[in-house]
């Protein structure tokens, strides 16, 4: 939140966007569509400790 509140961010859930009005920056917005779901998150876990064992 700290990181949010320095660079001047306002977050629109339902509009699922975020912009950040950092004075004397042009303002930067963020729109969010895609959801990761759980299974994704399971095989990147997975991935990653099979990388960690030297798999290629």
């Amino acid at each position: 939140m700290d990181w949010l509140a320095k660079h001047h961010a306002s977050i629109d859930c339902f509009r699922k966007e975020v912009v950040f009005r950092s004075p004397g920056r042009p303002e930067v917005t963020f729109y969010g569509e895609h959801r990761v779901l759980p299974s994704c998150l399971i095989l990147a876990m997975m991935a990653r400790q099979l990388l960690r064992k030297g798999c290629a």
